[in-house]
């Protein structure tokens, strides 16, 4: 089960990922946050040692998206921005980045989320009779990419069967995921949004 601890000293997560200069940076609006993961990865790594005893992995998960969109629209949510995402999506828009941040996300405690429509779709979600999907599908944000590799999806039966039921991606597609690789993916996403579950959680 610990096969995770020593996850950063291999070349993908290596040291160079969490320098000074190239550290995971969300969109947060206070500088002390942004060195917080290169402080607490030993405190990261030990929560989730814990946690990851008692995730609830079904064995015979599989997951395909079919592009519904049931995750994009239809009720409020939080989309973090990391500086990863907003380099990527400036890229798409080549808008300067304060008129992207005023006119497409909001703030949202010490984070920064892409807003909604009035009919709580995503801003980036559109559908008509000539389109449906994510206008920026191809640049989409990192919390978008995960899915639902995020330990909020699978920290207990109960939320499991949530999002299962409102996403027919899951047990979708002919290939089994083994449970390591699983828990890898939501090691990588945890690390990556660490300061974001500490704030909607309380770990016991």
């Amino acid at each position: 089960m610990l096969f995770f601890k020593n996850i950063l000293n291999k070349k993908k997560f290596g040291k160079s990922n969490f320098d000074n200069n190239n550290l995971h940076k969300s969109g947060l609006k206070n500088n002390k946050y942004k060195s917080s993961l290169k402080k607490n990865i030993t405190e990261i790594n030990d929560l989730f040692s814990s946690l990851a005893l008692n995730l609830y992995i079904p064995d015979n998960f599989s997951f395909k998206c079919t592009n519904c969109g049931s995750c994009c629209r239809g009720e409020e949510g939080v989309v973090i921005l990391f500086e990863k995402d907003l380099k990527k999506i400036l890229k798409k828009f080549k808008i300067d980045s304060k008129d992207f941040l005023s006119k497409y996300t909001k703030e949202y405690e010490q984070f920064i989320s892409l807003i909604e429509k009035e009919n709580l779709d995503c801003i980036f979600w559109e559908e008509n009779e000539n389109f449906k999907g994510c206008k920026i599908y191809k640049y989409k944000p990192y919390q978008c990419d995960s899915f639902p590799f995020w330990i909020s999806v699978f920290i207990s039966e109960k939320s499991f069967n949530f999002y299962s039921r409102k996403c027919p991606g899951f047990f979708n597609g002919n290939k089994i995921i083994k449970r390591n690789e699983i828990l890898k993916k939501i090691y990588v996403d945890f690390v990556y949004r660490y300061e974001w579950f500490k704030y909607i959680y309380t770990f016991n």
